[in-house]
C-alpha cells in the first residue's frame, strides 16, 4: 500500500504544481500549450519506480528528487537559453518537496 501511497500523492502533487506554476513559465518561454500524454507518463513511471530505491526514507526521497528534477532542470538550463535560472532552481527545490513529502504521506499510511 505504501508504493500506491507514494505514487498517487506523487501524481497529485506533481500535476498540481505543474498545471498552476511551471506550466505558466512554460508557455511563456516555450510556447508549450499542451503535454504530450504517453512521455508524460513515462516520466512520472520512472519517478514512482524510484520507490524501489526510498523505501520510505526522506532523506533518500530528498536526494532522489534532487536528482531526478535536478537533472532535468540541469540538461534543459544548459540547452534553452529561455529556460531561465528561475526555472531551473524551481524545478530542483521543488523536486526535493515532493519527493520527501510523497514519501512522508506514504509512510503514514
Amino acid at each position: 500500500m505504501t508504493a500506491a501511497a507514494f505514487a498517487l500523492t506523487l501524481l497529485v502533487l506533481d500535476i498540481t504544481f505543474v498545471k498552476l506554476v511551471v506550466g505558466p513559465l512554460y508557455r511563456e518561454a516555450f510556447g508549450v500549450d499542451r503535454v504530450s500524454l504517453l512521455p508524460a507518463a513515462l516520466a512520472y513511471l520512472a519517478m514512482i519506480s524510484s520507490w524501489g530505491l526510498i523505501r520510505g526514507d526522506p532523506k533518500k526521497a530528498a536526494l532522489v528528487g534532487f536528482a531526478i528534477y535536478g537533472t532535468y532542470a540541469f540538461t534543459l538550463k544548459s540547452m534553452f537559453q529561455a529556460y531561465t535560472t528561475r526555472m531551473m532552481v524551481t524545478e530542483v527545490v521543488w523536486g526535493v518537496i515532493v519527493m520527501t513529502v510523497a514519501t512522508l504521506v506514504a509512510r503514514r499510511v
